[in-house]
């Protein structure tokens, strides 16, 4: 029948696995337990975590004007992150920067390509205004010169006509007689 493996075998087989330890339960130690372990405290660490209860004192107020540290990791690490804050708010200044000059330089272009237009719109409409002012005086003065013609076309008529009815008048007074062509009595 089948064997049992001997206790040299199962040692064996194991040797040739990787033994790995199960994964622990007990809680990473914060700044605090790191201080408490230093201070050669011989207490065996428990598994389960301590229930946070209230402090009876009050916590010590920082003076002001002294940086507070936000974690409860060491004075070299935050300088680090201090570094590094710095260093990433040097980078958005500097991004901002220079958005904040391509903004303004598009800005500035498009105000002086919109300050040409107006200026170009202008000055066509000077143009405008000054042909079209051309253009009036032009047909005033021709107007002026029709209306001249016309008026002295018209008195020079006139005057023909009247010329003409005095002097048939002088005729029908010297001769005593009507033409036949006047109607008018």
């Amino acid at each position: 029948m089948g064997r049992q493996p001997t206790g040299a075998a199962i040692e064996g087989k194991m040797s040739e696995k990787t033994v790995r330890p199960a994964p622990s339960t007990k809680k990473t130690p914060s700044f605090a337990d790191k201080h408490l372990t230093r201070t050669g405290s011989t207490k065996p660490e428990r598994e389960t975590p301590k229930p946070d209860l209230p402090s009876t004192t009050q916590p010590a107020v920082p003076p002001t004007g002294t940086r507070r540290q936000s974690s409860t990791r060491p004075a070299i690490e935050e300088t680090k992150a201090d570094a590094w804050e710095k260093a990433e708010m040097d980078k958005i200044k500097k991004r901002y920067e220079t958005l904040n000059s391509s903004i303004l330089s598009w800005e500035n272009q498009k105000k002086t390509k919109a300050k040409r237009r107006m200026e170009r719109t202008e000055s066509e409409l000077e143009q405008r205004r000054a042909k079209a002012s051309q253009r009036y005086r032009s047909d005033m003065e021709t107007i002026n010169k029709t209306a001249g013609g016309a008026k002295a076309q018209a008195e020079e008529n006139r005057r023909n006509q009247e010329s003409k009815v005095k002097a048939k008048a002088n005729k029908i007074r010297s001769t005593g007689k009507v033409s036949a062509k006047c109607f008018c009595f």
